[in-house]
């Protein structure tokens, strides 16, 4: 009897040793950190359900000035791969307090906003050749929902210009928060003025962008949630405009849908009006 089990512990050890030898093999251990819901999503939509991934900053808040506490450096330690955007202020500490962090760290730095599809496109394509260089035998699986995503992005891209055409919302005058101006150029409307948080609101940038809305006749002012829900609500106010608030980061949603749940807002203050 203690031969046979001496056998089967040498067989486990052997296969061990292969799988340790070869290694970069998705496995269903795997484990991914990332830094913010988009990543994550991201991920998601690359290796599906055979990759674990941890966000460490919840969706509702600003990824850019967020910090991250002991737990969440836990679970780093022991992640085989970090994806981050490089914007965010707890990286240094990160890399200095975590073993090996630098190495396993990589950067998808894409500029636009990630709704934007070929934004989206882009980013994702960063995060496959992060996932092909770390596993590499999984690439096949990586490239083919790459190639998947971005018809399914092209044909998202056509749907919601359409959408935004119908609903009245074309070259519509706006002012925002500027981390959604380049999504709103995108979807065809006008931002003539931009803000950030509620602390930049001085009384001469408020003179500035009341002066820009009554000049160009906005019907709207549309906040980040991510930088502050009712940034923008007393200026709405005094212009008479639309206070909509968007998200720039998914809370559960994929990003087509987090798109898809911004408009539907857009759509329903010009309804309500």
């Amino acid at each position: 009897m203690g031969y046979f089990i001496l056998k089967a512990k040498k067989k486990e050890l052997f296969l061990l040793t292969f799988f340790l030898a070869t290694g970069n093999l998705l496995t269903e251990t795997s484990q991914l950190v990332v830094t913010t819901s988009l990543l994550k999503e991201v991920v998601g939509e690359l290796a599906g359900e055979r990759i674990s991934v941890t966000a460490l900053v919840a969706p509702n808040l600003c990824p850019g000035h967020g910090d991250i506490d002991t737990e969440k450096m836990a679970i780093l330690e022991q992640a085989e791969l970090f994806l981050a955007h490089g914007f965010e202020p707890y990286l240094p500490r990160v890399e200095k307090a975590i073993r090996e962090a630098e190495g396993k760290k990589r950067l998808v730095q894409v500029n636009g906003n990630w709704q934007i599809p070929l934004v989206h496109l882009q980013a994702a394509g960063v995060v496959c050749a992060a996932l092909c260089a770390k596993f590499p035998k999984d690439a096949e699986l990586f490239q083919t929902r790459l190639n998947n995503l971005e018809i399914r992005l092209q044909s998202f891209d056509r749907e919601i210009k359409k959408r935004v055409k119908e609903e009245g919302w074309w070259n519509a005058p706006v002012l925002c928060n500027i981390h959604l101006a380049d999504l709103l150029s995108y979807l065809g409307l006008k931002v003539v003025g931009t803000y950030r948080t509620r602390d930049d609101f001085t009384p001469v940038l408020m003179a500035e962008l009341l002066r820009k809305g009554h000049k160009h006749k906005v019907v709207a002012v549309i906040d980040n949630l991510q930088a502050g829900a009712d940034t923008g609500q007393v200026l709405a106010a005094d212009l008479k405009a639309k206070h909509i608030v968007f998200s720039n980061f998914p809370q559960g949603q994929s990003i087509e849908n987090l798109l898809e749940q911004n408009l539907e807002k857009l759509f329903h203050a010009r309804r309500s009006r």
